[in-house]
């Protein structure tokens, strides 16, 4: 319970300050790019329009975003349905937007979030790959898809992108925001 408090009080201090000039000041900042997964399994449309309508909100550079949908297709007609409308009104808002469709029944592997993320993660490399992108210069974030990033857009993600950057320039690297932190459900 301790943690919980001293986590709220950090993130109550942290929402009052406005980081994106700060990281601007760091070196390197504007060659970063930024992958964002969100891996979704049977989602209602909903709840995956309002998590990402609220990652138009973050305050980071939308043009060094790469959003990543990445959808199962155990559940191919829903998630086509979604991803489609999803495209068509997010898909200007950031650098790139990439859906990816893990496929079922792979031999070996077990189905779930992790391999849908590992799937998708092999979609972007390609991706990063052909745009020439050096992967020191990228960050991935992996967020639940019925995460809420909001009440107040992105002023939780900088301080630990700020952090990150500051602490380990040069290095590419992988941020996991459990669910407590994306603040609840729409």
């Amino acid at each position: 319970m301790l943690n919980i408090l001293m986590a709220w009080r950090l993130y109550r201090h942290n929402i009052k300050i406005d980081w994106l000039p700060k990281a601007h000041a760091l070196p390197r900042f504007d060659d970063i790019y930024h992958i964002v997964f969100f891996p979704t399994y049977k989602e209602p449309y909903e709840v995956l329009d309002h998590s990402l309508g609220s990652m138009t909100q973050i305050k980071y550079p939308h043009d060094k975003m790469i959003v990543v949908l990445a959808g199962e297709m155990r559940d191919h007609d829903n998630f086509k349905r979604h991803a489609a409308k999803l495209t068509q009104k997010y898909g200007q808002h950031f650098f790139k937007f990439l859906v990816t469709y893990h496929p079922a029944d792979i031999v070996g592997e077990m189905a779930g979030k992790g391999s849908n993320i590992n799937w998708a993660g092999q979609r972007a490399q390609e991706l990063i790959d052909e745009l020439k992108i050096p992967y020191a210069n990228i960050v991935v974030s992996t967020f639940d898809a019925s995460g809420n990033l909001t009440p107040l857009p992105g002023q939780w993600l900088m301080p630990r992108l700020f952090g990150y950057y500051r602490t380990w320039p040069g290095r590419n690297g992988y941020l996991l925001f459990p669910h407590i932190l994306c603040l609840g459900r729409p």
